[in-house]
């Protein structure tokens, strides 16, 4: 794809982490992560190194709503997340029995919410899916009854009075709903510092956190899902 990109004139951009990858050479440019060698099937590290990368591109681009001491800072806030433990365990709880699992978000969250439920079916074996807060409510929250719990992630922003009234309206259907926010009470916390642009990061890890305890609490290997392989062939 990115060798008809640009041979059709696009100006083409590789973020790997491997840069012997085949993708490296198809590119103009090359952003090399270098974030080591992913042992586990599911790769964490390298997808919130990516978000970094991209925070850096759009460093190199102009304005930014954020500045180098909220980037700098993020490393801090991180081992913050991956020190608290506990509370993502009994967020991973209330996914006990749950065949299905739906993760909302709106704005940039709605990456970490993707990632989430991307994290949950690949180490649990829940069938879990994303949708943006604005678009559950287009039909498909017809489908959300009270044996499907959700993950609503937030943060201080235009979108957070959105996503905390959809909250509201699950909750009336007797849906479980639990909160990954920056917010005050949310079940699942953010430090409350990070820039909204910059909280995907740090709520990304959050929700790796919530896939990897629902593994556990299945008794799954999350490091090695039955039936993937590390490299998926496409044609």
């Amino acid at each position: 794809m990115l060798e008809r990109m640009r041979a059709s004139g696009a100006r083409t951009v590789a973020i790997v982490n491997a840069t012997s990858s085949p993708l490296s050479d198809a590119a103009d440019v090359v952003i090399d992560l270098s974030a080591g060698s992913e042992l586990a099937i599911p790769a964490t590290k390298t997808f919130t190194a990516t978000l970094l990368a991209l925070a850096l591109v759009a460093a190199a681009l102009g304005p930014l709503p954020w500045d180098d001491g909220d980037l700098s800072a993020l490393p801090e806030h991180v081992s913050q997340v991956l020190d608290d433990r506990h509370r993502a365990d009994v967020t991973a709880r209330r996914l006990d029995g749950a065949n299905r699992v739906l993760t909302v978000a709106r704005g940039p969250l709605l990456a970490a919410a993707s990632e989430t439920a991307l994290k949950i079916r690949e180490t649990s074996a829940i069938f879990a899916e994303a949708f943006s807060a604005a678009d559950l409510r287009h039909g498909p929250i017809a489908a959300v009854t009270p044996d499907v719990p959700v993950l609503a992630f937030s943060a201080p922003g235009p979108a957070a009075a959105d996503v905390a009234e959809l909250c509201s309206v699950l909750r009336s259907r007797g849906v479980s709903v639990s909160t990954i926010s920056a917010e005050p009470g949310a079940d699942l916390p953010l430090p409350r510092a990070v820039p909204e642009a910059l909280q995907p990061v740090v709520a990304a890890v959050r929700g790796q956190q919530i896939a990897l305890s629902a593994a556990l609490a299945r008794h799954l290997d999350p490091d090695a899902p039955i039936g993937l392989t590390k490299v998926t062939l496409t044609r």
